[in-house]
C-alpha cells in the first residue's frame, strides 16, 4: 500500500532537502563576461607579439558580490536565495573563445599569462596575484581553457579592502594575420551559506 502524503508537505518537503543539500556543501558553478566582442588586431606581415595585453588596461571585470548573489538565486530562486549569501567564489578558469565570424584564430599565440589584479573605488591597482598560463607550441586555435590552479577567491579580496578585480591576460607568440574578435568568461565556483 502506497503511503498517502498531504500535497501541501511535498513542496516543503522538495525546500528541506534543497536546504539540505545546501548545508553539506554544495554549490554552484557560473561563467561570468570578462569582455566581450575584444578584437586583437592583425598585422600583414610576421611580427612578434610579447606580452601584449588580450584585455587591455585595469577595468573591473570579475563579477562583484551582487553578481555572485544574483548567480545563487538564479540558481536555487529568489525565495530561498534570500537565506542565504556567497560564503566563497573559487574563479576556476578562463575560457577564451574566437568569435565564428572572427577572420583570425590564435594559431600564432604560443603562451597566455594570467595576473588577477585589485582595484580600489579609484581604479588604483592595490595588488595583483598571478594565476599562472598556459603554453602551446602549435598556437591556441579558436578556443582556449586556462585552469587557475590553485583557484582563487573572489570574495575574499573583495571582502579584503580591494573594490573590485581586473583579470588581464598576456599574450606571446606572433601576430594573427587578420583580426581575431573573441570574448572571454570566467567560471566561478560559489559556494552558499545561511546569512547571518
Amino acid at each position: 500500500m502506497k503511503p498517502n502524503f498531504p500535497a501541501s508537505l511535498l513542496p516543503s518537503g522538495m525546500v528541506w532537502a534543497l536546504l539540505g543539500a545546501l548545508m553539506t556543501g554544495c554549490s554552484v558553478t557560473s561563467d561570468f563576461a570578462v569582455v566581450e566582442d575584444q578584437t586583437l588586431p592583425g598585422l600583414p606581415l610576421p611580427v612578434p607579439l610579447v606580452g601584449v595585453p588580450l584585455v587591455p588596461g585595469l577595468s573591473c571585470n570579475l563579477p562583484n558580490e551582487a553578481a555572485l548573489d544574483q548567480a545563487v538565486e538564479d540558481a536555487i530562486g529568489a525565495c530561498l536565495a534570500k537565506i542565504f549569501t556567497v560564503k566563497e567564489a573559487m574563479l576556476l578558469s578562463l575560457q577564451i573563445s574566437v568569435k565564428e565570424d572572427s577572420p583570425g584564430d590564435f594559431s600564432g599565440i604560443k603562451r597566455l599569462t594570467l595576473t588577477l589584479h585589485t582595484l580600489d573605488t579609484d581604479g588604483l591597482r592595490l595588488g595583483q596575484i598571478p594565476l599562472g598560463g598556459a603554453e602551446n607550441p602549435e598556437g591556441f586555435g579558436p578556443r582556449v581553457e586556462l585552469p587557475v590552479d590553485p583557484p582563487v577567491d573572489i570574495v575574499g579580496f573583495l571582502r579584503s579592502g580591494a573594490d573590485c578585480g581586473a583579470l588581464a591576460i598576456a599574450a606571446d607568440g606572433q601576430y594573427p594575420g587578420q583580426n581575431v574578435t573573441f570574448d572571454v568568461r570566467a567560471r566561478v565556483k560559489i559556494r552558499p551559506g545561511f546569512r547571518r
